[in-house]
Parts: C-alpha cells; structure tokens; sequence
C-alpha cells in the first residue's frame, strides 16, 4: 500500500489495490466497493474535519473527490490539507515524484472510439450534412460559410456541397419521410396521451405539442408533433381551432385519453366548450348517488358569453367539460334580452372536437407554493420574518450578479456561488433557499465574514432557523414536483400516490414540537392541497390508474379504503373482459360460417345456438384474475405481462402524464432554434428543425 496508515490498511482489506495516501488525522478509511470484475476499485473515507462524517468515494488514481469535498466545505482547512499531502510519511523526494508520475500516467484521459461508416456516395454525404444541422441546431446558410467549406473539401474532397436551397428541400423531404412514421407509430398505439403550451419569443406566438402512449410490450415512447405559430390573439377559438388541427393532421383525433395543459383561461375555456360527449367524465356509481346535480348544466361561475371566464388563481375547482350543443341553446338564451355580450356564434358553428383535459400537477404545486402561501397565510409574525428574510436572501443574489469582483469575493470566502431564484419557477427559489441553509450549517462564520465584506446585513438567529425550517417543511413538495415532472418512467399512476405521502409528510411537520416559525406555512401547505388535489382523488380514471399499477397497487391507501378500490378494478375488468369476448364472438362468426359451408356436420345454427354457453364471461374466474394481481407483491410493469386484460387497462389509464412539463422541454429545445439572431426564420423551417431534432432516430425507437 501507498503511504497508508496501517490500522486503517487492515480495515478496508482491499490488498490487491495501492490507493492514494489521504491524512488519517483527515480522514478514515472505511469500506470497498467492488467493480464490475470483482476487484477493488473504490473505498470509502469519512471526513474526520470538525465532526462532518461526511463518507466520501475514493478511486485508486485520484483523491479528486476528497479535495473537492474540503475546499467546498472546509474552505479553512485546504492549505493544511495541501501541505499533508506533499508532505506524506515514509517517503523520499524521489520517491514522491515517482508516485506523482505514476498517478499522472493513471489519470491520463483515454481517447474515445468511435465506429463510422464510410461515406460512398454524394446522397449518404447530403444526408450527413443535413444531420449534423439538425442535431447541433445549426442555420441552413452553415453549408456556404467558408470554414465550412474548407473542412468538407478537406474532409471528403470527391463530394460536392450544394447551395443552402437544395438542402432546404432536402430537410422537407426528411421531415416528411419521419411525420410518415411516427403517424404509422402512432396508428399501431390504441391510446395516446397529449400535452400542450404556448410560448412568446421575440414577439412571435407559438403553439408546442407532444405525444406519448405504451406499446403493447409496455415500452413508453414519445415523439413532437408539431412547434406552430399563433397569429393573432391567442384565445379559445384560435387555440381549439390549432389543436383540431394537428390531432387530424396526425390522425389521433379518436386514439387522445387526454390532454394535459397548465391552467390558463384560454386553454381551460377551449376544452370546456369543445370536448365531445363521448370524451366527459367518467363518474363511479358511488359518486353518482352522491351528486345530485345535473352533469349537462353549465355551473353558475362559468361564463359562456366570451372573454376570460377562468381565474388561474381559482384552479382548485373542478369543471367537467359541457356538450356542445348546451352552448348554442344556452347562448341564445342568454342574448335574447341585449344585454350580455355577443357570441361569435361562427366560431361556435366550427366542428372542433378536444378530448378530456387534464390540468399539470407541475403547475398545480407550483401554485400551492407561491400564490396559494401569499393568500392564505394571515400570520404577520411570520409574513415580518419571511419578508426579513427573504430581502436579504435577494440582496446577497444581486451582489453577485452586480459585477465579476463580488462573485470572486464570493468563491474566496465560500468556494462557490450562491444559486440564484427566477420569477418562473418555484423550484428556483426551493434550490437558493436550500444552498443558503447549507452553507449556514456548515459555513457560518465565512458566510458571516462574506456578508461582512459585502456590506450586508446578516441573519439574525430566528432568520437563519427560518432558513432552516422551510427548507425542511418544502423539501417534500420539491421532491412531489421532481417525480412528477417526468416523462420516461413517470405515468398518472404516480399522481395519486405522490399526493398521498405529500400530505403525509406536511402532518408530520404539522405534529413536530420543534418547529418554531413555520406553523403557519405547513397549514398553508395542507389547506392548498386539499383545495387543488381532493377532486383528483374521486375521478375513476386516475384512481385506476394507481392501483392498475403493480408499483403501487393499493399499498398506498389506508386500509379501510382499500376493498372500495379493488371493487372499481374488478368492476372495470368486467367490463373489458365482456367486451374482449364480445370482439372474439364478432371475429369468430365468420369462420363459423366457412366450417359450415365446408361441408361440417354440426350446423352453423347449432353453433350459434350454444355458442353463448362457453363464451359467457365467468364472474369468480374474473375476481380470481384480479385477486391474484392484488396478492402478488409490488413490483415493475413486466408483471402485467401475466393479465393481458388488466395491460390493457393500464395502458389505457397510464398513458396519460400528470404534468405538462414534456411540451416545456421542447421549448427549451426550440429556444436554441429560434434565437435573437434568427429572428426571422421561417415558422415552417422551425418547426421541421425541432421536430426532426427531438424525434431522431437515435432517442426515439418507434
């Protein structure tokens, strides 16, 4: 071993590895971590710096990590560190620079190798061009920049580049070819899950869309349908008559579960007046007894008369979507007497079918943690402190963004740079609170002497335990929007359980005896969530959704509301199971006929005679199928592959997202396409760029 203590030697019991020397009056050698061929690779080390006991992996080529971790959090313990290190025991000076060189030739970089083939003919090299544009997102007129041209005559000489309009046709001819397969994709999915933004950039409106579903081997995909451009106000009309559109263009108009949006008036209004009687809610027996109001009728708050008739503010309430034909009967009503405004009633007359629409949880949580607190908490005591606390949190923000010579005053006294909030996203402000809190637990006194040196005021005792206290009461809501946020592994299974253990964790805040200052935000918490999520909580499909899902099944209710689930799925998989029956009756009739025709002994009528004695669906072999989904343990969607029945409700239910986050990403993707200096790109072309960038064939594989 290298310079190793050896009482530490003798605890990590890794003798077939030299790892680098580390001061054990520093660190502690722990335990191994194994590599893929079995040997040592890695060890462990705990930080011995001031009581930290931070464990730390260390390979056998490089104390990186350790260093790191010291300058970080021990700003003032580096150059002693440093000087350990050169000055390790029990070796000479030529044997110390041996050590370095040796580690030296173990940290070099490997060269990375890459398997190509080889360019034979001019269309594999014009298509190779129009690749290289579309994944770097790069201008059209790229193909007539001199550097460009003189690295392609040196690079494959016997091709030649064209003018920047023969790839322009080249790049529609591409986008055509791939629309061509994700709408052949898309006609093999049964069902298909929406989301959809709006964005403004450079005084220009856009409208994003993507798609996403389960094949039938429980594989999920995703794919761009379209980045289009609003001309206009952009109000219900236009947005309903853009998203008609696009479901035709791409022929899923019938196949959408539902479309999840954030909760903007125009888009809550569009659904609500446009969504088909076929696609309205689903409501459970149970729930139906309950209600005695009338699903048809436009509730009192809803105003049909044009305009804004919905408040983001006030998206806890529920709106089931109104049949068409309601609005006309109900708006001519409405303007007999002169005194509402006018309908457009031509607009009305437009054939526009939405499916049933879904608000993002995202953005949902995102209120319940910005203007839900704002509204609800009445506490001044805690408004002063927050207040307080909050200014000079921001005021710290600005100096480091005032000049260059703040922020290298920073990262001498702390090693680092504060996280900055935005006004966009809540998460932002969670992440800055939470970099604040840490380096207060770690870095008080070179956090004081920066505000010091800063010429800010510093926090008061009760500030930084109110630092410390909402980091610890949000960090669940920060965790609830991260999982729901996603897109590849996250489905609407995930919406109800990651409610259930939201609340459960705000009551155990809510019960703690030493929470001194953030009382009131905890009741604020639990109030919003009821007020935007409870109504989530009795819509059929999202509970299915959940306990369809073998990771959680019903794991996640309380025991005594576990049996009124199971009865839903059982009741659903009765239903499917009738209709699956009924479509194998339909297929086989025919072949029943042929057999006759061919001569057969038993008579075609005969076979329909008692044809419905073994296809009549058996109701205990159906609630066995469902007892033993329930009975097995939790565990990956493969488990499905036993209950082709229940796959299809799953996928049914599931394809749906609980957020919209999707449609947010191919923004930021289309912000690296439409920049200030493209300002006057074509909207066709962008569109082309982004849809061919995000469904290349290399991240998408249907």
């Amino acid at each position: 071993m290298t310079a190793v203590d050896s009482n530490n030697t003798e605890e990590a019991g890794a003798k077939d590895i030299s790892f680098p020397y580390l001061p054990p009056t520093f660190f502690q050698w722990k335990y191994d971590g194994k590599g893929k061929d079995g040997k040592f690779k890695l060890r462990k080390v705990k930080c011995l710096i001031d009581g930290c006991s931070k464990h730390i992996s260390v390979s056998a080529t490089s104390r990186g990590n350790v260093k790191r971790h010291v300058k970080l959090c021990h700003q003032e313990k580096l150059n002693e560190y440093i000087r350990l290190i050169t000055d390790q025991p029990g070796k000479n000076k030529k044997e110390k620079s041996i050590i370095a060189v040796k580690e030296r030739v173990q940290m070099k970089q490997q060269k990375l190798k890459f398997r190509v083939s080889k360019i034979t003919t001019q269309r594999e090299f014009d298509n190779s061009i129009i690749k290289y544009i579309v994944d770097d997102i790069l201008p059209l007129h790229t193909t007539e920049k001199r550097g460009f041209w003189s690295f392609m005559q040196k690079l494959a000489p016997e091709f030649t580049i064209k003018s920047r309009f023969f790839y322009k046709n080249l790049l529609t001819m591409q986008y055509q070819a791939r629309k061509e397969e994700l709408i052949a994709a898309l006609q093999n999915a049964t069902w298909v899950c929406t989301t959809t933004d709006c964005w403004c950039s450079y005084r220009k409106s856009f409208i994003g869309k993507t798609v996403h579903w389960y094949d039938n081997k429980l594989q999920r995909h995703k794919a761009c349908l379209a980045v289009r451009r609003l001309v206009g106000k952009v109000d219900y009309i236009l947005l309903a008559h853009k998203l008609d559109d696009i479901y035709t263009e791409f022929k899923i108009a019938k196949k959408i579960e539902a479309t999840v949006t954030d909760g903007g008036s125009n888009f809550m209004k569009a659904f609500r007046l446009y969504s088909t009687p076929t696609q309205t809610q689903v409501i459970s027996d149970d729930e139906e007894s309950k209600d005695d109001e009338d699903p048809d009728m436009i509730l009192p708050t809803q105003d049909i008369t044009g305009g804004t008739c919905f408040d983001i503010g006030d998206s806890s309430k529920e709106y089931h979507p109104i049949p068409v034909w309601n609005i006309f009967e109900q708006a001519v009503s409405c303007n007999t007497d002169g005194t509402d405004d006018e309908v457009s009633l031509d607009a009305m007359e437009s054939s526009y079918s939405l499916p049933i629409h879904r608000q993002c949880a995202a953005h949902l949580l995102n209120l319940m943690a910005t203007a839900d607190l704002e509204k609800k908490i009445v506490n001044k005591t805690y408004k002063r402190l927050l207040h307080s606390t909050d200014g000079k949190v921001q005021a710290a923000c600005n100096k480091q963004g005032y000049s260059a010579k703040n922020s290298d005053v920073i990262r001498s006294h702390i090693g680092r740079l504060f996280v900055t909030k935005n006004k966009t996203r809540w998460n932002s402000y969670f992440d800055c609170m939470k970099c604040f809190s840490k380096l207060l637990r770690k870095n008080n006194e070179a956090m004081e002497n920066l505000f010091k040196a800063l010429g800010l005021s510093w926090f008061r005792s009760n500030e930084q335990e109110f630092i410390h206290e909402y980091v610890k009461v949000m960090e669940p809501v920060a965790d609830a929007l991260d999982v729901l946020q996603g897109e590849i592994s996250i489905s609407m299974s995930y919406l109800l359980p990651t409610l259930t253990i939201l609340r459960e964790k705000l009551n155990n805040h809510q019960r703690d005896t030493t929470m001194k200052h953030a009382n009131p935000l905890v009741c604020s918490l639990l109030d919003s969530l009821k007020d935007r999520f409870d109504h989530m909580f009795n819509i059929p499909q999202i509970r299915l959704a959940a306990i369809c899902d073998p990771s959680f099944k019903v794991k996640w209710l309380p025991e005594e509301e576990q049996d009124s689930y199971k009865k839903l799925l059982k009741k659903e998989y009765e239903k499917w199971e009738k209709e699956t029956i009924e479509e194998e009756k339909e297929n086989s009739e025919p072949e029943d006929e042929c057999s006759g025709d061919s001569g057969s002994t038993t008579s075609p009528r005969k076979k329909n005679f008692f044809s419905s004695l073994w296809k009549k669906p058996s109701k205990v072999q159906s609630q066995n199928e469902v007892d033993l989904f329930f009975a097995e343990p939790l565990g990956h969607v493969e488990q499905l592959s036993k209950y082709p029945i229940l796959t299809k409700i799953f996928r049914k239910y599931n394809a749906v997202l609980p957020s919209s986050a999707s449609v947010e990403r191919l923004f930021s993707k289309a912000g690296l396409v439409f920049t200030s200096k493209r300002t006057r790109l074509a909207d066709g072309t962008l569109d082309m760029l982004v849809f061919l960038n995000v469904n290349s064939k290399e991240t998408c594989s249907w």
